[in-house]
């Protein structure tokens, strides 16, 4: 009889229908406790696995110095400010308008950049916890602060429970509930520890530190000039060493007294190696801590050669890390959220998100592009103007432009009203007949702008009905009316 189940060792099976096989289904079966792992079956803790502290035997305050390197210390400041120069919202979305008021003002009172600095650490060490401080006001749970604490102080149990090391046990004790959050860089189960960025730096910190003291050496003995001393044959070793000490000094000070019948004389060497190898050397091991930090080289390094294309290749990688970086602080944000809504409220409700953004400053270009289609008739989604404006969907709605009433009369009219403006105030009252002339030789151009909707279509319009007349005939011509060409170039300016 064939039976539904499951094979759970080569001699155990566990049927879906017998009693308790849903438990069986849902609990862990493969877990430290019962595997046999010698570096975690004899300890309270779960060892950092980290290849380089291993062999060092250190901690992981090891890496702390490597941010004392130049190099190392600007990328990582690159990676940071990456993140740090983003902006900061707090999204309602469907959560109670007063729980996301009270959010907003949690967060008001907070060091926003510090705290999103600390939490950017977990990137370069693998994990950092951050501390949360709480006090009650007005009946509510809120944070005094959140301090971001040193990684070495804390290890990982067998159930990959944040533990801290303290002095009354050096076990671990695991940390209380809503009190911590925990930023972790690509952690698993099986390293909890997360990935170290700084780890990838240990060797070419070490090397580049070690090539600096063997180039200083070579500069020293190769870049300075000899100098040698010569003594008359018999002379006793007292006044050989006499001379040798004063060529000593005289390497510090340049300046040497010598006896009667000694001589003295500068030799320039020529270094036996190039001091390029050196710095081909050290510069390698910088582009291999940028290429650790940040992805890439040429945000940090221009060098001679290269392209437009490989540079924005770098570029596009960069803005990866930091896109993966967000993401670290946000899903961080989002869980102090929660721990306020665990102690304030129902942790089952909407809640508001933490989002980080990078404000995308209104291009009049583009502005002006997008309202020049919409009078063509063009109609742009809210989902245009919420990616291109940076606009939320609930702060703005969508209106139907109202029709222009009377279409392309509206043209003729404003061009109509506005030339019989301009020419009342250029005559005044000067002559009646004077006037009514130019009026009849304005109904001519009125009665061209009737169909007109634009001043393109109305200058095509007088090309058509003056074919022989070139743009300079037709610029004379309307001189002739005084007035005619200012309005000419006043119509011309405002289409412009």
């Amino acid at each position: 009889m064939k039976r539904d189940g499951i094979w759970i060792t080569p001699n155990e099976f566990v049927s879906f229908a017998s009693e308790g096989s849903t438990g069986g289904l849902t609990k862990m079966f493969a877990s430290r406790h019962k595997s046999w792992d010698p570096t975690s079956a004899l300890s309270y803790y779960l060892p950092d696995p980290d290849p380089v502290l291993q062999k060092q035997g250190k901690d992981i305050r090891i890496y702390k110095d490597l941010l004392t390197d130049a190099h190392v210390g600007a990328c990582a400041d690159s990676r940071k400010a990456g993140v740090l120069t983003q902006e900061w919202k707090i999204e309602r979305g469907k959560a109670n308008s007063r729980r996301h008021s009270f959010i907003e003002s949690v967060f008001a009172s907070l060091d926003i950049d510090r705290i999103i600095t600390e939490i950017l650490d977990a990137p370069l060490y693998g994990f950092k916890p951050l501390e949360i401080l709480w006090e009650k006001r007005d009946g509510l749970f809120a944070p005094t602060d959140v301090v971001g604490k040193p990684p070495e102080w804390f290890r990982f149990s067998p159930e990959n429970e944040l533990l801290f090391i303290s002095k009354a046990n050096a076990n671990g004790e695991p940390v209380p509930p809503l009190k911590f959050l925990l930023a972790q860089n690509d952690s698993s189960y099986d390293n909890p520890y997360g990935k170290r960025v700084l780890a990838r730096c240990f060797w070419p910190v070490t090397f580049k530190r070690g090539g600096y003291k063997f180039w200083a050496m070579f500069l020293e003995k190769y870049g300075m000039p000899l100098l040698v001393g010569k003594y008359p044959n018999g002379t006793d070793d007292k006044k050989i060493n006499e001379m040798l000490g004063m060529l000593e000094d005289m390497v510090q000070d340049a300046v040497a007294v010598i006896p009667e019948g000694a001589h003295l004389e500068s030799v320039e060497t020529k270094s036996s190696g190039s001091t390029r190898a050196y710095k081909e050397f050290l510069e390698f091991g910088n582009s291999e801590m940028s290429k650790a930090l940040l992805g890439q080289t040429l945000t940090t390094e221009m060098g001679k050669t290269g392209s437009y294309a490989a540079a924005q290749t770098h570029f596009a990688v960069r803005r990866e890390i930091v896109e993966s970086d967000r993401k670290i602080v946000e899903g961080q944000m989002n869980q102090f959220i929660c721990f306020l809504y665990e102690l304030n409220f129902s942790a089952d409700e909407p809640k508001p998100v933490f989002r980080l953004y990078e404000q995308k400053q209104v291009q009049k270009d583009r502005a002006e592009r997008d309202q020049i289609l919409t009078h063509t008739g063009v109609r742009f989604t809210k989902e245009y103007y919420t990616r291109e404006y940076d606009l939320q969907p609930e702060d703005f709605d969508l209106v139907e432009p109202k029709p222009e009433e009377g279409g392309h009369r509206e043209f003729a009219e404003t061009l109509s009203q506005r030339t019989l403006d301009k020419f009342e105030d250029a005559m005044g009252n000067r002559d009646e007949e004077l006037q009514g002339q130019a009026e009849a030789a304005l109904d001519v151009i009125f009665s061209l702008a009737e169909d007109a909707e634009s001043f393109s279509e109305f200058s095509d319009k007088l090309a058509t009905a003056y074919p022989e007349l070139d743009t300079k005939t037709l610029s004379k011509q309307l001189e002739k009316t005084g007035f005619i060409s200012q309005a000419w170039g006043n119509m011309s300016a405002e289409e412009d």
